[in-house]
């Protein structure tokens, strides 16, 4: 019995030999990077006890869009009833190596000619859009904050949707 346990030891002595360390740094924009090798002079080497924490991230409350003051048009559209971001999922992990996210909406009635889709990621706008479907790309490894809106000709917010959390997954040699 003995013998299995000390050979069993043995075989894993290797791959504890070859662990890398590993180190994280936030950048300029507030994205959080892990790497093998320090590549900002920011940058800490993780240890053993700090690699299972996780913070959750709250996204700030919208101030409500002020109400607009349409002309008395009976022509005029209504507005919107619903806008909900349907994927990704609250608290939704995305794999994807070349840091793609597919967003899909939820919006009632349907987008009216003249507005368009604003999406932001962490308060920042990433595109605008025409159809409630579309992909975000260079979204990096992470925690990310999403919210779309409808805005007009003008630029004024129409609807707002919910922020969603997401987590971008990206494969490493060291997970």
């Amino acid at each position: 019995m003995n013998r299995i346990i000390i050979a069993a030891l043995l075989c894993l002595l290797p791959a504890l030999a070859t662990a890398d360390r590993i180190y994280t740094w936030t950048d300029d924009q507030g994205v959080r990077h892990y790497s093998d090798t320090p590549k900002d002079q920011r940058a800490e080497e993780l240890t053993p006890d700090r690699l299972n924490l996780y913070q959750r991230f709250t996204a700030p409350v919208p101030e409500p869009a002020e109400p607009d003051q349409a002309a008395d048009d009976p022509n005029a559209f209504p507005g919107y009833d619903r806008l909900a971001i349907l994927s990704p999922g609250d608290e939704q992990v995305v794999r994807d190596n070349l840091g793609n996210v597919d967003v899909e909406l939820a919006l009632e009635p349907e987008l009216q000619e003249g507005h368009r889709l604003v999406a932001r990621i962490n308060d920042e706008v990433r595109g605008e859009f025409e159809r409630p479907r579309f992909t975000l790309a260079e979204v990096h490894r992470g925690t990310w904050a999403l919210q779309v809106s409808v805005v007009d000709e003008e630029g004024r917010t129409l609807i707002e949707s919910g922020t969603v959390t997401f987590f971008m997954h990206q494969a490493s040699r060291h997970f």
